[in-house]
């Protein structure tokens, strides 16, 4: 018996020292991933994340488009673009943001802030350290995007994420994607309301998706003006409820059939009624047990082709 632990111990210590020059050796031959690279296209979601299924309240997109010099430094140009509500997220406009570029040989990247919306800590107009990717463990990120801390890093690991093998910085707060941003996004942190007038408790940004390529090939697509017009958009009334009956009614008729679904503020399904188009307006009449006290509700209506959330008021 002795033996084998003896044995067994030896076994334990070799596989760890094998694993640790492997990983050793993978760090070493590793390459750094840059984040300004052309093309780089990053959607964003603001979202609820205290009360599901209250998906999202806003969904907009990143992309780096062309070069500019300042001081005879290269920077990559970073444009936001609005999105529509609809499931496709068309291309409503867009502006300039602000201005990106990476140090290749310290790991680091640097911005410049000029229309940012939710860059909040990084001053306007002067450069500053968005992400270090040249940390190691138990190193303090001090980085102007981060909103509170500190920001510890306790891991270092590699992932195979978005076409590549990538460095991940596991920190208190989040994950760091070399190339990529954060768990949050690529120009914001954590939670806050995109919006005066909306309570920011329980809301919180998210990287949704990652795409490397053209538009075309990235899958976005512009809407204008004549085709916005085209665009179903969603009205209820009235809200704040005044009784128990709300009317549902479109821009535009709507020929598809839609689901109507109602949640309560914990994201149970509490109502569910279909129709077969929304060609004219619909009147729904809600059960009175679920009016009975003040809390939200959520009103989600869609299809194959589009979705829309409305809050509901309830008043007593």
């Amino acid at each position: 018996m002795k033996n084998n632990i003896v044995f067994l111990t030896a076994l334990s210590t070799t596989l760890c020292l094998i694993l640790f020059a492997n990983g050793l050796m993978y760090a070493q031959k590793y390459t750094y991933k840059p984040l300004a690279l052309e093309g780089a296209h990053w959607l964003v979601g603001f979202t609820d994340n205290n009360m599901p299924p209250w998906a999202y309240y806003d969904i907009y997109q990143y992309v780096i488009r062309g070069d500019t010099v300042l001081g005879d430094i290269v920077y990559k140009k970073v444009y936001f673009r609005s999105l529509t509500d609809s499931v496709f997220h068309y291309i409503e406009n867009e502006k300039l943001a602000g201005l990106v570029r990476d140090d290749t040989v310290n790991k680091k990247v640097y911005a410049i802030n000029i229309d940012f919306d939710n860059l909040w800590e990084c001053p306007e107009y002067e450069e500053s350290l968005l992400y270090d990717f040249n940390k190691t463990i138990g190193d303090t990120l001090e980085l102007c995007i981060v909103l509170w801390g500190p920001c510890t890093i306790f891991d270092i690991g590699y992932d195979y994420r978005y076409g590549e093998d990538r460095k991940i910085l596991n920190t208190s707060n989040c994950e760091f994607t070399e190339g990529i941003g954060s768990d949050f996004g690529v120009f914001e942190w954590g939670y806050g309301s995109k919006e005066s007038g909306f309570n920011d408790r329980g809301w919180g940004f998210s990287l949704f998706d990652y795409c490397l390529g053209t538009d075309e090939e990235c899958g976005c697509q512009w809407v204008d003006i004549e085709k916005r017009e085209l665009l179903p958009k969603l009205r209820v009334y009235p809200n704040p409820l005044t009784g128990n009956t709300i009317t549902l009614a479109s821009n535009i008729p709507i020929t598809q059939p839609l689901d109507v679904k109602l949640y309560d503020i914990t994201g149970r399904e509490v109502y569910q009624q279909h129709f077969g188009n929304l060609a004219q307006e619909v009147t729904i009449q809600i059960p009175p047990h679920l009016l009975s006290g003040t809390s939200p509700l959520l009103l989600w209506a869609g299809n194959s082709r589009q979705v829309f959330f409305k809050q509901l008021i309830v008043k007593q």
